[in-house]
């Protein structure tokens, strides 16, 4: 996998005590956090709803009809 690329520097992470993950551009000193329970939650979700698509596939969209009162 090749290493991601932003704004031309690339990414440094890391994993802190406290189940962490760290995340900063290469050459600077700003760093972003995310608790790694929600990593792996946006994780399952992502996967989940590729899976969704993936069944869904092929098949023609249900229109939704909204009721009158609620416009």
């Amino acid at each position: 996998m090749e290493a991601f690329d932003h704004r031309g520097r690339k990414i440094i992470v890391g994993l802190e005590p406290g189940d962490v993950i760290t995340f900063r551009e290469k050459g600077t000193r700003k760093t972003y956090t995310v608790d790694i329970r929600w990593a792996m939650l946006q994780a399952i979700k992502k996967e989940a709803e590729a899976q969704a698509r993936e069944k869904n596939k092929g098949k023609p969209q249900r229109r939704r009809r909204v009721k009158r009162g609620l416009l």
